[in-house]
């Protein structure tokens, strides 16, 4: 199963369909939020997708955080804000181990992140628009098979 993660695109459906091309065929979308109707670009391609509301969501019905199985296994999706990613990851790995999360999958500081923390899988696909430091845009993939997880971020134009 191939899932491609993408958030924080603000409004910019070109560079979504740009990560999107660069992504190839996928099974499932996660988009992480902020400009939630962005998603439409997914789901007007026929991927099933997962979405979830960001801190610039306003008026938005989308729900703050989705727990899915993704080729069999346990994701926790959220934007972030709620858990205060941009100070610390302490509070978002608590509530993916509470729901028995393999993966934890969270956007809204622009920038990218692939790391293990106490057997969770932390990733953050970065921002496919709007990228922060001294990074280029991103959007990430996971690669599901048999249980097993194969992540990596991926540049959009590179």
């Amino acid at each position: 199963m191939r899932v491609g993660v993408f958030s924080d695109s603000h409004g910019d459906r070109r560079a979504l369909k740009d990560a999107l091309r660069k992504a190839g065929p996928l099974d499932a979308g996660c988009f992480l939020g902020d400009y939630y109707k962005d998603a439409s670009v997914l789901i007007d391609e026929g991927i099933p997708t997962c979405v979830v509301r960001g801190n610039n969501d306003f008026g938005c019905d989308a729900p703050d955080e989705v727990t899915l199985s993704l080729g069999g296994v346990l994701v926790f999706c959220t934007h972030g804000h709620k858990y205060g990613v941009s100070y610390s990851l302490d509070r978002l790995h608590y509530k993916a181990k509470e729901k028995d999360a393999a993966i934890a999958l969270f956007g809204h500081t622009h920038r990218p992140l692939l790391d293990n923390i106490g057997g969770l899988l932390m990733l953050n696909p970065g921002s496919v628009a709007y990228p922060r430091g001294n990074f280029a845009p991103t959007f990430a993939l996971l690669e599901i098979r048999d249980g097993t997880v194969n992540p990596r971020i991926e540049y959009v134009y590179k």
